[in-house]
């Protein structure tokens, strides 16, 4: 049986261009796999923030003097203070699972900030990886609502982030004062300088003067 030669080229299109439509599908289609699989911890690590910030914000309510001395030592303190409120005791806040710096621990084996019946500081939490960074200040209630107080680690006074922070210094995420979470593409801000309406990209510039941050930083190679 033949076909006439119309039917045949129709039916040649029709095999060419599902080859080319499958091609198209293999190509794009992980693509589009990966760029959902990228996105959805930095969703993760932003949500995270956000409750750090918002802690934060809710443990003046208990403690309406602020943070005690010595939980402003350093970002671990800091965690444990939450976490002793019963604010923020979970310890998976303070990471990102695509952080290169969270190769060197288990992660899965962190299960609490604290020793629940010493409170002193879990020994696997203390000099872990931490994700975020955070302003090491007693009161944050009382702040202008444009001052950052939490923020994705390895934040530079140029507003890039380091390439040891846990996206490799592609972008980061920054939590305010008011409980806002503001995601920075490349650089961060511009914030409000301290004490005035100017904007700077230098993060201590919107802090106030002598204010520390308390993060962890990778050891160098």
């Amino acid at each position: 049986m033949s076909f006439p030669r119309r039917s045949e080229h129709f039916i040649r299109t029709l095999v060419v261009g599902g080859a080319l439509g499958f091609i198209a599908w293999v190509v794009v289609v992980p693509t589009v796999s990966d760029r959902n699989i990228s996105s959805a911890p930095r969703a993760v690590d932003r949500s995270n923030l956000f409750s750090i910030g918002n802690k934060r914000i809710s443990y003046e309510t208990e403690h309406s003097n602020g943070m005690p001395p010595e939980a402003l030592t350093d970002v671990y303190a800091y965690a444990a203070e939450l976490a002793r409120s019963g604010v923020l005791s979970s310890p998976q806040f303070w990471f990102s699972r695509i952080d290169p710096a969270m190769r060197t621990i288990d992660f899965e084996d962190l299960h609490s900030i604290i020793n629940p019946a010493t409170k002193l500081i879990n020994p696997k939490f203390q000099g872990a990886p931490l994700a975020f960074a955070v302003a090491l200040l007693p009161k944050v209630s009382d702040l202008p609502p444009t001052t950052p107080i939490a923020w994705t680690r390895g934040l530079q006074p140029d507003g890039t982030w380091r390439k040891d922070s846990p996206y490799g210094g592609d972008d980061g995420a920054v939590v305010f004062a008011a409980g806002n979470v503001q995601q920075c593409a490349k650089t961060a801000g511009p914030f409000v300088k301290w004490g005035t309406h100017e904007p700077t990209s230098n993060i201590l510039e919107a802090l106030p003067p002598g204010t520390r941050i308390g993060e962890y930083v990778p050891p160098a190679h």
